[in-house]
């Protein structure tokens, strides 16, 4: 009788195919992972990086300034109510900030500003001692319009550099509406404290 020579079919090794399978796991985890921190890269609000650079930047400051700076870098935790006490405390500030630059400035009579820097603190007193005026915006504004004269002398005098930056705060003062309520215009409030902060610190840390 024949003998039949049955052969054993040998199986494919598996290795290769575990290897491919590792590589597909490496390649989805890379998508996943960069896709992740681009997503979470992309939702950091740049305004909230400004914020915390105008409040820690305060070290080589003079105190008036650092005094004002830090003001502005904890409004958002202050009240701004009917007494106008939150924007007579932020006038009073700038104007010390702005004098204590003046001081410091070379080629700056800190005198030719105090014209300015007393209009400032007379509005600033006289927008608390009554708060039923119906001129409350008017004087704000009035002296918001003081500190950019302040603000645009020294920069054409020491500071032609921050052209631009003092442009920016006067811009915000004029788009003030007088005819609207202070109290309804927080935001624009706060945005030229904001924008004023900016252009006292550059300026302090130039003449420091």
């Amino acid at each position: 009788m024949a003998e039949i020579d049955i052969q054993k079919k040998s199986s494919s090794p598996i290795w290769p195919w575990i290897l491919a399978l590792l590589a597909l796991i490496v390649v989805l985890a890379y998508v996943f992972w960069f896709r992740d921190d681009e997503t979470e890269t992309a939702v950091v609000p740049v305004s909230d990086t400004t914020a915390t650079t105008t409040a820690t930047n305060t070290g080589t400051l003079s105190e008036p300034v650092n005094t004002y700076v830090s003001w502005v870098g904890d409004m958002d935790n202050k009240e701004m109510g009917l007494d106008h006490e939150f924007t007579h405390n932020g006038l009073t500030n700038l104007a010390d900030a702005l004098a204590a630059v003046a001081d410091q400035a070379e080629g700056i009579n800190r005198s030719q500003f105090d014209g300015k820097l007393n209009v400032m603190k007379a509005r600033a007193d006289e927008i608390t001692r009554n708060w039923k005026s119906g001129k409350h915006g008017d004087m704000i504004k009035d002296a918001f319009r003081a500190s950019a004269d302040v603000m645009g002398d020294l920069q054409q005098t020491s500071f032609p550099e921050l052209q631009q930056d003092v442009a920016t705060v006067t811009q915000q003062i004029n788009d003030m509406d007088t005819s609207t309520l202070t109290l309804d215009q927080r935001k624009q409030v706060k945005d030229v404290f904001r924008a004023a902060a900016d252009v006292v610190r550059k300026m302090d840390m130039q003449v420091d």
